[in-house]
């Protein structure tokens, strides 16, 4: 459980803020149905119970995870990330532009007495 809390709070954010607009949604059911795949494996290994003694089941989540940080290695290896190429500032600046158009007739009206500046 250590584990699982460990890893999903940042693998979360780093997939919910590198995800176009768009896509977010989308990215974060991958990572789901992503753990959802990871628990069916110890489970039917659980279940099926192939290993004689534990120190060979270990063993064997020990080559799964070797060979799931090899494919971490090669899909990270040419990775850029959404603040170098700069366009996190491009979607703040496209997501801040609707927001004040939506809520500008809603805004209080100013007089003179109480003018401040909202957006």
């Amino acid at each position: 459980m250590l584990g699982e809390l460990l890893l999903s709070i940042p693998g979360l954010q780093f997939a919910f803020t590198q995800a176009p607009p768009s896509m977010k949604s989308v990215v974060t059911a991958a990572w789901f149905l992503n753990n959802a795949f990871g628990n069916l494996i110890v489970v039917l290994f659980k279940e099926l119970a192939p290993f004689n003694n534990q120190s060979d089941e270990f063993f064997f989540y020990g080559i799964i995870m070797f060979i799931g940080l090899m494919v971490y290695i090669f899909l990270a290896y040419d990775y850029v990330s959404q603040e170098r190429l700069g366009h996190h500032l491009l979607l703040i600046a496209n997501e801040a532009t609707p927001l004040q158009d939506t809520f500008k007739d809603e805004l209080p009206s100013t007089s003179k007495s109480n003018k401040r500046e909202i957006f």
